[in-house]
């Protein structure tokens, strides 16, 4: 099942808990739902109804009451993971999520010149299945500022410098950024059990001609556990052989000899 991102478990969360101050009396099938979802967020281990309901008993919900007006997201899961600092709280104990690794990135170092189309592979996989990835970054830089940054998240890639253009893998269209341009229509994406394998098929136009341009990956998942990794792309036009060569000494005879004055 595709797990749900980030803000969405937050946003969930929120609404499970100020339900907790509507509802006097928490039946048993949203006992059980508030269980599995902190269960999906937090890997917790499962708890009886009984002790998830002392457990809410001894929240402050006032106190609660008013760190849900007043947080935001971060605010909300800091809070939220300072109480399994409490002993006997509902999500005590590490997650089980693992992070996702890269298995390739290539080429590591490749020269082409400006305006033609290159390949770049990405390899990647995460030992809860592909779905746990939620999203894949792709950025270009420039002497360290990045001129160029592309993400690939819930079936589409996005200019996050733009977030409204936008495009879908084989589309046929292309995303612009600093120089540098995304072929959608040749960017695939393919997807099986553990393993998320994105091409890139990036262009650098002149402008970025005769410069050393840095590409990093960043790959996240639910947890926003990461994995990163870089290249090098050197844009320069090649250079052709000169036509004015240089002369050869063929012969330089004898090259030792002796004689009387």
């Amino acid at each position: 099942m595709k797990k749900e991102s980030k803000k969405i478990k937050i946003v969930i969360l929120s609404l499970i808990l100020v339900s907790l101050f509507i509802v006097p009396v928490v039946s048993a099938s949203l006992l059980t739902d508030i269980q599995d979802f902190f269960k999906k967020v937090f890997g917790t281990k499962s708890v009886s109804n009984e002790e998830f309901e002392k457990y809410l008993d001894e929240i402050d919900k006032n106190e609660l009451k008013n760190y849900l007006e007043n947080l935001d997201e971060v605010e909300l899961e800091r809070y939220l993971n300072s109480l399994n600092e409490d002993e006997g709280a509902l999500y005590s104990g590490p997650s089980d999520n693992q992070a996702p690794v890269i298995n390739e990135f290539t080429p590591s170092s490749v020269t082409s010149p400006p305006n033609e189309q290159k390949i770049f592979t990405l390899k990647t996989s995460d030992a809860d299945e592909a779905t746990d990835i939620t999203k894949v970054d792709f950025l270009v830089y420039d002497s360290g500022t990045a001129i160029a940054w592309f993400y690939y998240s819930n079936g589409k890639i996005t200019d996050y410098y733009d977030r409204q253009s936008s495009c879908t893998p084989r589309q046929a269209k292309t995303l612009s950024r600093g120089g540098i341009t995304l072929n959608c229509a040749e960017t695939t994406v393919s997807s099986s059990g553990n393993n998320l394998d994105i091409l890139w098929a990036l262009t650098a136009d002149s402008s970025l001609n005769n410069k050393i341009l840095t590409l990093g990956v960043r790959i996240l998942d639910t947890l926003n556990n990461k994995a990163t990794g870089s290249a090098t792309w050197n844009v320069r036009t090649s250079q052709p052989p000169p036509t004015n060569q240089a002369p050869v000494i063929n012969e330089f005879t004898p090259s030792s000899v002796t004689s009387p004055p």
